[in-house]
């Protein structure tokens, strides 16, 4: 629970406030303990929902270091499976 979202970036869907995908993606490369087939997964659907691209991502600069480890992987993730 948050006490307020003045540093989280949501969107509003009716009565439902949902982070977006940035603020998830984010939130999952900031947290060593995060899942990191799940990050790999959601940084794949991203690649490939964007015509092979990560653009549109605004990768915070205390994650870069591990968003430039986890995106070779993710750009291979579905050609692998």
């Amino acid at each position: 629970m948050v006490d307020n979202f003045d540093n989280i970036d949501y969107v509003r869907d009716g009565d439902v406030l949902c982070s977006t995908i940035n603020q998830a993606i984010n939130d999952m490369l900031s947290d060593e303990n995060s899942d990191e087939v799940v990050l790999v997964e959601a940084l794949s659907d991203h690649y490939h929902l964007n015509g092979k691209s990560f653009a549109g991502l605004d990768i915070k600069p205390e994650n870069t270091p591990r968003f430039e480890k986890m995106k070779d992987w993710a750009m291979e993730y579905y050609d692998e499976s």
